[in-house]
């Protein structure tokens, strides 16, 4: 053998994440909001944006502070520039108390050095990768109760939610950087 192993799931993975309805997340949101961890606002956040727009773990390691803060304020939507054009998704209420949170917590922790133009979610010793916030992702659902969710959950979840809202197969495909092939797996999938 040449070292390499073959390409797949890691071992102790058998099956496709499963989704994860309204009801269940916004328990999951609310275990969150009842714990009293440090970074619960941080993983609010996260969980947030990867169900309610579909923002995948790699992009959401890539979110600086300047995509939904402008030094002010929280802003009003987040530009997806993977599309043609581009395409322009509002932030909820619910999703701009939560960044707004966030973010005036990241200000009074680290002062003058904090910069819109760093990454938006840290963890403990630095920025994330999609192999350390994949990972946390699936032990807040795990430990709220859901095993088996994970990020793909929420990224299903808001596929579903856009078909179901008959919006165009290609720009969901696109706003969540999957190939048509992908996005039509799920359709078929999730909406049964």
């Amino acid at each position: 053998m040449n070292g390499y192993t073959k390409a797949g799931r890691p071992k102790g993975t058998y099956r496709k994440a499963r989704l994860i309805s309204e009801r269940e997340f916004n328990s999951v949101i609310q275990f969150l909001e009842e714990s009293n961890g440090i970074h619960k606002n941080r993983n609010i956040c996260i969980l947030l944006l990867n169900f309610h727009l579909g923002i995948k773990a790699i992009d959401l390691c890539l979110l600086k502070a300047s995509d939904v803060f402008n030094g002010k304020e929280i802003l009003g939507g987040l530009c997806i520039r993977k599309t043609e054009p581009i395409v322009h998704i509002r932030l909820d209420k619910k999703l701009r108390f939560a960044l707004d949170l966030y973010v005036k917590q990241r200000i009074e922790e680290e002062g003058g050095s904090f910069d819109t133009d760093f990454i938006l979610f840290k963890s403990q010793k630095n920025n994330f990768s999609s192999a350390t916030l994949v990972p946390l992702i699936k032990k807040i659902y795990h430990d709220a109760g859901f095993p088996g969710v994970t990020s793909h959950s929420g990224k299903g979840a808001f596929m579903k939610k856009q078909v179901e809202m008959h919006q165009d197969i290609k720009t969901v495909g696109k706003m969540i950087s999957d190939v048509s092939m992908n996005v039509r797996r799920y359709v078929t999938k999730y909406t049964k």
